[in-house]
């Protein structure tokens, strides 16, 4: 086999490895937005509960989320459930 056969074949490898190492990074990050959603769909239903688990994260979420939202549209979209967690905090 000639060198020019080899150094390509190597070459081919390698760009199967860069394809692989990609396919494999988008299933992680598809993955984890998929955890994502699932666990925030289970936090906004856990939080319309009245049970003394959703008062407390009730709690915890009106400390803590708002020192999160650093950005402007961050802020607007978590608004409103900011303000119905701290209404039912109160009631």
């Amino acid at each position: 086999m000639a060198r020019r056969d080899i150094d390509q074949r190597i070459a081919e490898l390698e760009e199967q490895a860069r394809a692989l190492k990609a396919r494999k990074a988008a299933t992680e990050r598809a993955n984890d937005t998929r955890r994502t959603v699932v666990l925030g769909s289970l936090v906004l239903q856990e939080i319309d509960r009245d049970t003394e688990a959703s008062k407390a994260l009730r709690s915890w979420l009106s400390k803590e989320l708002p020192e999160k939202l650093t950005r402007d549209r961050d802020r607007e979209i978590f608004a409103e459930l900011l303000t119905k967690i701290s209404r039912s905090d109160d009631a």
